[in-house]
């Protein structure tokens, strides 16, 4: 057997998951009060984003930008075969079946559920103690591809035990209140980060393509909460 004839043998009998829609890729990062006077004033010949990446304390990836409910394609490939899945929304009390019979769709349908309350939360480990000023960078694509593939093989793989992953935007941290209550995220409300398997989560690499627009913003804290710093230009 040659090389070629083994990697394609290989390759072959994997799981993989795709998901391909438009949106916008956020990231965050939390300045001190030290970088924020710097970056407010003239920096000479530096650029004010080359010091916020040098000096940042802390910083995410706030969303990949595509949205569950934004009539992106889910694909899944098995041993090869390719197959598109609808997602099918789902919460504690609203099962599976339900949700199948309420979107009408027949039981040969291919899907993928979505439970909601399995979500992840925006922010929950973003520490904003003692941290005032962050810099929001959007980079908005018309082509995004999510893409991962399962440590499994395709003849041990068990449809039934696969889910969406989404990551929630209104999460009542401070990191979504930054970002999403001050309308940074364009309306994205649970943002396709993975898929859980047998009870673990496999998260979602990126491919964007045809960028047509940047935006970034520095959003202070406030006494009436978040709100974008009109005074700093980025």
């Amino acid at each position: 057997m040659t090389t070629a004839t083994f990697m394609e043998n290989f390759s072959s009998d994997l799981v993989s998951i795709k998901v391909t829609g438009d949106g916008a890729n956020v990231w965050a990062y939390a300045i001190d009060a030290e970088t924020y006077a710097r970056i407010s004033e003239d920096c000479g010949d530096e650029d004010p984003v080359d010091v916020i990446m040098d000096e940042y304390q802390v910083g995410q990836l706030v969303c990949w930008g595509i949205d569950e409910s934004s009539g992106c394609t889910v694909s899944m490939d098995v041993a090869g075969k390719s197959t598109l899945l609808k997602i099918v929304h789902t919460y504690d009390g609203y099962d599976i079946d339900e949700a199948v019979k309420d979107r009408n769709l027949s039981a040969s349908t291919p899907i993928i559920e979505y439970n909601s309350d399995a979500a992840e939360r925006l922010g929950a480990v973003f520490d904003l103690s003692d941290l005032s000023h962050v810099f929001v960078d959007s980079i908005t694509w018309k082509d995004i591809t999510l893409q991962l593939t399962l440590p499994v093989v395709a003849r041990d793989f068990d449809q039934r035990k696969l889910s969406l992953l989404v990551c929630g935007m209104d999460s009542e941290t401070e990191l979504s209140a930054l970002t999403y209550q001050t309308g940074l995220l364009n309306g994205l409300e649970a943002d396709i980060i993975g898929v859980i398997y047998d009870g673990k989560k496999y998260f979602f690499q990126s491919e964007c393509k045809r960028a047509f627009q940047q935006r970034r913003y520095i959003v202070g804290r406030t006494d009436d909460g978040w709100e974008i710093d009109e005074k700093v230009t980025i």
